[in-house]
């Protein structure tokens, strides 16, 4: 109430000084402009006294050509004959001009005075000032000399005056203002340091420190509330220090964990819930469940527990980029209020990698059965007496039981291959500094003999110098890969290229044909194992459909990447990049 009290009186003494400046700013706003016309009365005369000088030289023919060349931009010249008819005008043209025996100032240049006056132009379209000197005769005829000025021009000189009047009061209404309010700051000081201690106090910060050293009444409450803060502050440290062990052992749980209210509001979430929701906190805190996670399973799942007052579980998916696998621990917490926790774990992994394991005893059933029918076939059609009816035909048998025993041992070494190399994406790689050129030349040399079969040339572009540390093996494994890969699906006689260059940090080794290319639907796929864009062309050039799944795992293990790509009809491009 005091301080409220000493501030109300400030505000008045403020409103007093405030209106003080006001009319002082208005006062001399007005003289100022009193002043500023008479100024621009003044110098209309001497310009209409020298405009006269010059026509009252000059021949009658030649007046509005003077008058002319003496008008400017902020000055107007007219010279009017006794009767009114205008002889010259520095802005309008004569024969647009009317009679202006009825203008104020021209009246009383008549008369022998100086004429003044402001008035609305048509002529011109503008507010303007007038001066007309008295009557003189030029060569026998009575003549008025009269000059004008806009009196916008007036009013932008007075605006820029206006604003330095403002500014001034501006200034001494702050300065008066501030050497009030310091004269009020030494009679509340005291007060308004206890009241500031409050309000610090009641707003949590307990660490405020209250210093007042007098009067004593005012000190003794202050020493009071210091020692009442002290003991809150213990409590409050306290208390925080449970919560924040209870945040930690959330924020650090794997699982999402969601606390929700009776009415399904969200109370208490953890940052990996926030993660599933995709939401911030500020968007989720009080919001609904079913808001939050936009999931009408989960929703029902924490209403079956609400209602049964027992654990529910149960498996959800949400929706998104990628899809997420839930699985869901709902249960009533024990306490009054029907509170329910949610604690949400993420199987999306656990269930993709036991579809990775399905799909794989699948295709490898598929790819290992193939090779086993066509040998079992084979064989029991030799056991079965084409040995002896007919050896040729029996020989057929054997060779294509040999045959898928080839292919059906590439598979199984192709297999093993990938094994090997997924352990050792988990150890270090023994590396070597090796020379790229003579990797690509060494897998180039490997895969020379199909492509001349074919008529394909492979050709070989390579910056001169390029080594880095690298399992020589491997590579030469993953870029002959990629070589016969190339060259099984190029026409004959298209090109093979091989490029290795510096690309930024990393060295990039790129196989180039121009052969049927890849779908583009069928291009993230291309190094999943066993996937094939054409299964029958594949099986007829030989393919295990391992091979490019076997060049992903040795980049992989040197740390780079792998990327295809394809225009269909125009060709493919694989690139590995390798770190330098």
């Amino acid at each position: 109430m005091i301080l409220r009290g000493l501030a109300r009186r400030y505000l008045h003494y403020l409103a007093i000084i405030a209106a003080t400046v006001l009319a002082a700013g208005l006062a001399a706003g007005a003289l100022v402009r009193q002043i500023s016309y008479r100024q621009t009365v003044e110098s209309l005369a001497e310009s209409a006294r020298l405009a006269q000088a010059l026509v009252l030289t000059a021949a009658p023919e030649q007046i509005d050509r003077i008058c002319k060349g003496l008008g400017s931009e902020r000055l107007r010249v007219t010279v009017i004959r006794l009767d009114g008819q205008v002889l010259g005008d520095s802005e309008a043209d004569l024969a647009s001009l009317e009679n202006h025996l009825d203008r104020v100032e021209f009246l009383a240049a008549r008369q022998g005075r100086e004429g003044v006056s402001s008035r609305y132009s048509a002529s011109v379209g503008r507010q303007m000032i007038y001066l007309a000197l008295p009557a003189v005769t030029h060569r026998g005829v009575s003549l008025v000399v009269r000059v004008s000025t806009a009196e916008q021009n007036l009013r932008e000189h007075l605006r820029g005056t206006y604003s330095r009047i403002a500014l001034a009061g501006l200034v001494l209404l702050v300065a008066v203002a501030g050497l009030t309010w310091l004269v009020e700051r030494r009679m509340i000081d005291p007060i308004a340091a206890l009241q500031r201690g409050a309000a610090a106090f009641a707003a949590g910060r307990l660490d405020h420190y209250l210093s007042v050293a007098r009067p004593p009444d005012l000190k003794a409450v202050a020493d009071s509330l210091n020692l009442m803060a002290g003991s809150l502050r213990r409590q409050v440290a306290e208390l925080t220090a449970q919560r924040n062990e209870l945040q930690a052992i959330l924020t650090g749980m794997v699982e999402g964990v969601v606390v929700l209210d009776g009415s399904l509001r969200v109370r208490e979430i953890n940052p990996s819930a926030l993660r599933l929701a995709g939401r911030g906190i500020a968007e989720v805190q009080g919001g609904s469940l079913l808001e939050v996670f936009r999931n009408t399973h989960l929703d029902e799942l924490a209403r079956e527990a609400l209602a049964s007052a027992s654990p529910q579980e149960g498996t959800i998916r949400l929706p998104g980029e990628p899809e997420r696998t839930l699985q869901v621990h709902a249960s009533l917490l024990p306490e009054d209020g029907g509170r329910i926790v949610l604690v949400l774990n993420d199987i999306t992994r656990l269930k993709a990698l036991e579809t990775v394991r399905r799909d794989f005893v699948a295709n490898v059933s598929h790819e290992l059965k193939t090779p086993i029918t066509a040998v079992k076939g084979a064989l029991e059609t030799v056991l079965e007496g084409a040995l002896r009816e007919d050896p040729k035909a029996a020989r057929r048998f054997l060779e294509a039981a040999a045959r898928h025993s080839d292919r059906l041992a590439s598979i199984i070494d192709d297999l093993l291959a990938l094994s090997r190399l997924e352990q050792q994406e988990d150890t270090a790689l023994e590396k070597q500094e090796t020379t790229l050129e003579s990797v690509a030349r060494a897998a180039m040399q490997l895969c020379q003999a199909k492509a001349a079969a074919r008529g394909i040339p492979l050709e070989l572009q390579a910056e001169a110098g390029l080594t880095a540390r690298v399992n020589p093996q491997l590579l030469e494994q993953a870029l002959t890969n990629l070589i016969d890969n190339a060259v099984k699906y190029s026409s004959p006689g298209s090109p093979v290229l091989v490029q290795i260059r510096r690309a930024g940090a990393w060295f990039e080794l790129a196989v180039r044909d121009r052969g049927i290319g890849i779908p583009p639907q069928d291009l993230p796929r291309v190094f999943e194992r066993f996937y094939r864009v054409d299964r029958a062309r594949s099986r007829e050039q030989g393919g295990t459909g391992l091979g490019l799944a076997i060049v992903k795992h040795i980049v992989l293990a040197h740390g780079g990447s792998v990327r295809a790509e394809s225009e269909p009809g125009a060709g493919s491009t694989f690139t590995i990049e390798l770190p330098r």
